[in-house]
């Protein structure tokens, strides 16, 4: 005779519950019995039509594509080896086309912007280095009548320099030429023997003062 091994078994003193045995004896160890599980096949329907239920549009898109699917392999002659397994007809994704890499031109860097917001220029000629004049192009690229300032440094033999300024109303849209004549000093014949003409000698800087009017359209 064999032993049962322990374990809970359906107890032989009351039916619906479960008795534990120790291997040796039934103890008095008990335990509502486990309901039985419902039959295959109506787990099996149950669980199709509650499926059906929630995703029948889904249900409906899968089935036409086993069906496409069926059709393809019939009509290869039914060559077992060109048949396409379904499952990998949903595993297919479509290539992702590689994209070219192309050069973005990088913006050029902005122009620095001139001390305390001015306009700086340097002197484009001397007329004469003997008048020590210094000649100034300024242009109102603005919108408003603009007063202008040009500050002018002339550098002579020895290290001195010698400044003077000039202010011009200049309307929206035009341009001047400025002309700015050294003052008369008293090293002034020396700085005539030394003097040669060109940017290091001459430099001018353009500042606005003030606006003049109301604004105008471009």
């Amino acid at each position: 005779m064999t032993t049962a091994p322990a374990g809970w078994h359906p107890d032989p003193r009351a039916p619906g519950q479960e008795r534990y045995w120790n291997g040796a004896e039934w103890t008095e160890q008990v335990r509502p019995a486990a309901p039985a599980p419902p039959p295959v096949a109506a787990v099996r329907r149950a669980a199709w039509y509650r499926h059906a239920g929630l995703v029948g549009p889904m249900a409906l898109v899968v089935g036409i594509g086993i069906g496409v699917a069926i059709g393809a392999a019939a009509a290869s002659g039914g060559d077992d080896s060109s048949k396409t397994p379904i499952g990998s007809l949903a595993e297919k994704t479509p290539e992702s086309t590689p994209t070219e890499d192309t050069d973005t031109p990088e913006p050029e860097p902005a122009a620095d912007p001139s001390p305390d917001g001015s306009y700086q220029s340097g002197c484009d000629y001397l007329l004469d280095p003997y008048k020590f004049t210094a000649d100034a192009s300024i242009e109102n690229t603005g919108n408003i009548t603009t007063v202008y300032e040009l500050d002018a440094v002339w550098y002579l033999a020895g290290g001195q320099s010698i400044k003077a300024s000039k202010r011009v109303t200049i309307q929206p849209g035009r341009s001047r030429r400025v002309g700015i004549e050294k003052p008369a000093t008293v090293g002034q014949i020396d700085a005539h023997q030394s003097y040669t003409a060109g940017d290091e000698d001459c430099k001018a800087v353009v500042k606005i003062i003030d606006t003049v009017g109301e604004a105008q359209a471009d």
